[in-house]
């Protein structure tokens, strides 16, 4: 975000524990379905009936409001179904 200090690494940034805590918040409700990084950036993927509901959801993180982290919402129309894997046969595959 603008208010990103380049001086300091994620962690330390300004807002970062309440930005972490508030993703915590909304993966425990259900809204978040998986989060990870691409690249520098990370990407959520939320369960919402619109771009709309999500935006809301964002607008309220501290460190978005502090211009710390940015965020932009795109709707996603799947064609195949994502499921877990049996998280069992992952940890028989592995050995």
């Amino acid at each position: 975000g603008p208010n990103w200090d380049s001086t300091k690494p994620p962690a330390e940034q300004a807002f970062f524990r309440d930005h972490s805590a508030h993703l915590k918040r909304l993966r425990d409700e259900g809204h978040i379905l998986m989060g990870a990084r691409y690249s520098d950036v990370g990407l959520l993927v939320f369960s919402a009936s619109s771009a709309d509901a999500v935006d809301a959801l964002m607008r309220a993180d501290p460190s978005i409001i502090a211009g710390t982290f940015r965020y932009e919402v795109h709707s996603m129309n799947t064609f195949y179904p994502w499921r877990m894997p049996d998280e069992s046969r992952l940890a028989e595959g592995s050995r």
